[in-house]
């Protein structure tokens, strides 16, 4: 279970990739075959005209894994902007290896990242 610290960090950064992808219009557009990813979930942001693509991405440290999420945006569904980092498992964590399954949704105006996690 997150922290009221963790989940205010969360929340920050999870605007700044909001931001950072709207900044960044001009990377390399992927189609859905360059994207390799499972479980994916996709968040419809109607107001912004943009589809949210999230999926796990684990990041290798000193021989382990640490869980992540990264987030891809696309107008079509179709074409994709290059992901951002959008979560990382905190390295002082108890739960350590990858996660997966993850969904976003928006409740009172705030979004929320859920994923599986497994504790090793």
């Amino acid at each position: 279970m997150l922290r009221n610290d963790d989940m205010k960090r969360f929340a920050i950064v999870l605007c700044y990739v909001f931001a950072c992808m709207t900044l960044n219009a001009q990377q390399k557009q992927l189609t859905l075959d360059d994207i390799n990813i499972r479980d994916p979930y996709i968040l419809p942001v109607e107001k912004e005209g943009f589809y949210y693509l999230y999926g796990s991405s684990s990041v290798w440290e000193d021989g382990k894994a640490y869980g992540g999420m990264v987030a891809y945006r696309s107008r079509d569904l179709k074409v994709w902007e290059e992901p951002v980092r959008v979560f990382d498992v905190p390295r002082d964590n108890y739960v350590t290896g990858p996660v997966w399954a993850p969904e976003v949704h928006r409740y009172k105006g705030r979004y929320y990242l859920f994923a599986l996690s497994t504790a090793i």
